[in-house]
């Protein structure tokens, strides 16, 4: 089930406006052959793809990744490119270009205050001990204080329990009982 309420986070709010932008951009954009325009499209649908994925997540309730430097580097790579992308876009001066390219900067911006958003919810998450999930009290041990894995010793059958292994026949595909 969606959950639109989460879309009042500004982290995920920015998602959707990049989402939006993206398509409208990628639309308007149509890739004629030279050596910049495939850096410009790849930097258009790779950001696309990862707008929708990540508001997709965020909407399907999965926002543990907010709390991760995974999403501030990918925004502060699609700030740069496409910042790279409006200037080679306007620079060409026909018009539809153009439109794209002052897309491409708004949504240069559009990253920017998203690394800012993602900054403040890694700056203040713990991604290894979840708040929100909703664990019962007892299994919330985080971080555990042992770990008691792998056993010390290997305990089988457990003690007052009786096992006799079951005996195979010499014809079995497991083979006979050594």
């Amino acid at each position: 089930m969606l959950d639109l309420k989460i879309l009042t986070q500004p982290s995920v709010a920015t998602k959707a406006i990049e989402t939006a932008l993206l398509v409208t951009a990628v639309s308007l954009f149509a890739a004629r052959g030279a050596h910049w325009t495939f850096f410009v499209i790849s930097t258009m649908v790779g950001g696309l793809l990862n707008a929708l994925v990540l508001l997709v997540c965020f909407l399907l309730g999965y926002t543990l990744i907010q709390k991760t430097p995974f999403e501030m580097v990918l925004s502060i790579y699609y700030t740069l490119a496409m910042f790279v992308s409006s200037v080679l876009l306007i620079a060409t001066g026909y018009s539809v270009y153009v439109t794209c390219g002052v897309l491409c900067l708004v949504l240069s911006f559009v990253y920017g205050a998203d690394i800012y958003f993602t900054y403040l919810n890694v700056k203040t998450g713990n991604p290894t001990c979840p708040s929100t999930m909703n664990y019962p009290p007892s299994t919330m041990n985080c971080p555990p204080s042992s770990v008691n894995y792998p056993p010390s010793t290997i305990n089988y059958p457990p003690p007052g329990m009786s096992y006799t292994p079951p005996e195979y026949l010499a014809n079995s595909p497991i083979g006979p009982r050594p």
